[in-house]
């Protein structure tokens, strides 16, 4: 037999095919039905590229534009700002600085223009990046701009704005090799979209998670060869022949699930949740991926998900109070480490002049991957009490009051009258005051020793190197877990080395935040599908173990476990000490005022071993 290898003669330039481009939106259009033709009934003012006139106009999210996602990378481009926006409104404006857009700006622009489409939306140049009034509206308004976009262009293959799109200007992508077997002709089927959205540096960067996600339709353009996803289908070309096959990948891997978050599910209300408990499933689908991404600045988490929040927002019917939805703010204040995390930055208590950063309390202020282990819902699992009635916040000078599972949101602009409360004017930025039962962390032992790891098959990205470490009481009998955020001697500490010194922390405390019926566990807790909100967990070894000794520590009726949280107590400096107060002796009595604190982990308490240790009320404020 001879072989013989010749390249494919269509379209030598290897460019891509402007035709198939077109088909594939169209078809889309026409046969994908409701689910990919869905828009966002609310509209923004927003600024468009005309790429025909070469120029900035005014438009809205109901015009009909195509957007552009891609990884800017550490080279300076050009940009829109203050000062030159109005010469980049006139007719041919991208072109009259001596600096032109970027590589990936203008094939994007082309691609535009191959579909026969006038529109382009870009971050770089539809947002003001100097004017910061105009940028946090525009952030805000993220989920508008890319779902109600005709389609994304997605910039797979290159890792900074020059890196031009593969196939659209003339050999600017390998050739398609044939193989020629007799009267056959052999060619290699382009990789999964899956793995190739593995491979780039696009998928693993936090503000192309939300573009990814809010896109109704997506065209990816690889190294050597263009993909198409929406929500039914995905498909892939060979190689400039203007050809498409289906992509192999499998069922639902790499398909888009935001259509699935959007459209809901029918689950009944659960009592008090103020929700629907496929929203707060959307919610962790959500924060949990997007934990794992990175960003070139850390204090960019909130806004690379701006339009997430502002879906989610309206999905809760309550504010996101620094990614966390008020109306479940007991039930998501418990999330949990999925590896070794460290802050982020400093909290409000800690900085000269309490200025706001992002709290402890949220997953905002930590660096790195989490979960929702202890309230993950399952068959056998119900959502857990809250045993906190309210919470009061300063966010930016606005105090937010949270009712617990009753109004189901936060009341903006209204302070709840407290027995205790600080002056308004005196509350730390962006700290949660509330009241609840604590204990002092050293009437308990900690073991440093990891032993155990949760059995949750629906997590399986978890590695096994994040690990809990049981709890024991006064007589040394187990009687619940803790999931170690940090190294462990550091988390002890209750704060990392590099960010404060012990000094600054007086002792550790364990506060009550949510409880489940201890029953939980001997209906099946932690077999296929509740986490830790059973009590269950494995083994390293594969045997499965009870948060709890059971010889000790019942799960009759009435009976509970705790979600607790381990915080570090700040200490009061001797300028913060009144003139009456000095000479005073401590009392171990319930305190008259919040004591500020700050989180360090989470875990779970058997009841009967927080009662035994006579817990007392304490009002606390935790930055």
């Amino acid at each position: 037999m001879v072989r013989s290898f010749r390249k494919t003669s269509a379209r030598g330039s290897q460019q891509v095919s402007a035709r198939l481009l077109k088909k594939w939106v169209y078809d889309c259009e026409q046969r994908c039905g409701h689910v990919c033709n869905a828009t966002l009934v609310r509209s923004a003012a927003i600024t468009l590229v005309d790429v025909s006139r070469k120029c900035l106009v005014s438009a809205t999210t109901k015009d009909r534009y195509i957007a552009l996602s891609y990884v800017w990378g550490q080279l300076p481009f050009f940009q829109t700002t203050v000062s030159n926006f109005e010469r980049l409104s006139k007719p041919r404006g991208l072109f009259s600085e001596a600096q032109k857009p970027p590589s990936v700006v203008l094939d994007a622009m082309q691609v535009v223009r191959l579909m026969g489409e006038r529109y382009l939306w870009v971050d770089s140049l539809c947002i003001v990046q100097d004017d910061a009034a105009s940028k946090h509206v525009q952030l805000s308004n993220m989920d508008l701009i890319y779902k109600n976009a005709l389609a994304t262009i997605v910039a797979l293959w290159g890792d900074n704005a020059n890196s031009p799109l593969p196939g659209i200007q003339a050999f600017s992508r390998p050739a398609q090799m044939i193989e020629k077997v007799g009267r056959f002709e052999l060619l290699t089927v382009p990789m999964p979209l899956h793995h190739v959205t593995a491979l780039s540096s696009w998928d693993s960067r936090c503000w192309t998670f939300q573009e990814k996600l809010l896109s109704r339709r997506c065209i990816y353009f690889w190294r050597d060869c263009v993909y198409f996803q929406c929500s039914r289908k995905i498909l892939c070309e060979i190689g400039g022949s203007g050809e498409e096959v289906w992509d192999p990948s499998e069922p639902g891997v790499a398909r888009n699930p935001f259509p699935e978050l959007l459209r809901g599910h029918q689950s009944s209300l659960s009592p008090g949740l103020g929700c629907q408990l496929w929203d707060l499933e959307a919610y962790k689908h959500i924060v949990e991926p997007y934990t794992k991404r990175s960003l070139t600045f850390p204090m960019d988490i909130q806004n690379a998900l701006s339009g997430l929040i502002t879906f989610l927002e309206a999905r809760f019917i309550g504010k996101m109070i620094f990614g966390l939805p008020a109306p479940v703010l007991d039930l998501v204040l418990l999330w949990t480490p999925a590896a070794r995390i460290r802050r982020r930055q400093r909290a409000a208590l800690e900085t000269s002049h309490g200025e706001g950063g992002f709290p402890s309390w949220s997953w905002m202020g930590w660096l790195g991957p989490i979960n929702h282990m202890i309230t993950s819902h399952g068959e056998n699992h119900p959502i857990p009490t809250p045993v906190i009635d309210l919470f009061t916040i300063n966010v930016a000078g606005e105090v937010h009051t949270i009712h617990q599972r009753g109004d189901g949101g936060s009341t903006q602009g209204s302070v709840h009258v407290h027995p205790y409360l600080p002056m308004v004017q005196d509350l730390v930025p962006n700290t949660l005051y509330f009241q609840t039962e604590a204990i002092h962390a050293d009437r308990f032992r900690f073991a440093l020793d990891p032993f155990i790891w949760p059995h949750t098959p629906q997590h399986e990205q978890v590695p096994n190197k994040v690990p809990l470490g049981p709890i024991y009481d006064a007589a040394d009998r187990r009687c619940g877990v803790w999931f170690l955020p940090t190294r462990e001697l550091d988390a002890l500490d209750g704060l990392s080395n590099a960010e404060a010194g012990d000094a600054a922390y007086s002792h550790r405390d364990l506060i009550v935040i949510s409880k489940y019926p201890a029953r939980c566990v001997e209906r099946g807790g932690g077999g296929g599908g509740g986490g830790g909100a059973g009590g269950m967990y494995q083994h390293i070894s594969g045997r499965k173990l009870e948060a709890f000794d059971r010889e000790f520590y019942g799960v009759e009726e009435g009976e509970y476990l705790l979600n607790v949280m381990v915080v570090g107590v700040r200490r009061r400096f001797p300028w913060e000490i009144s003139w009456e107060e000095e000479g005073e002796e401590e009392e171990e009595e319930e305190e008259e005022e919040y004591q500020l604190a700050q989180r360090v982990t989470v875990g779970q308490i058997h009841g009967a071993a927080w009662r035994s240790m006579q817990p007392r009320m304490t009002n606390v404020g935790l930055a």
